[in-house]
């Protein structure tokens, strides 16, 4: 039986959790994109986040995304946080 040492259980854990962070990012993408008919210019003004935020999200470049713009964006939009990330 091969010897698993703790370095290399948290290596898996952490690339599991990245896993999981890209797929609600895409997802937080494509609820966005299918829910906001407006400029995404107007989506972050009124969010109160930089464009290139937004920009970041709905293109996929950012590889995390903070709670608190999440929930601005969600607000922004008047929809609850999980109808952005289901």
């Amino acid at each position: 039986m091969p010897i698993v040492t703790p370095k290399r259980y948290i290596v898996n854990f952490v690339s599991i959790d990245i896993l999981r962070l890209m797929t609600l990012i895409k997802k937080l993408s494509k609820n966005i994109r299918k829910r906001w008919d407006k400029s995404l210019y107007e989506l972050a003004k009124k969010a109160g986040i930089p464009y290139s935020t937004l920009g970041n999200i709905i293109f996929e470049h950012k590889k995390d995304v903070k709670l608190s713009t999440i929930i601005k964006i969600a607000k922004a939009m008047r929809v609850k946080v999980d109808e952005l990330i289901k």
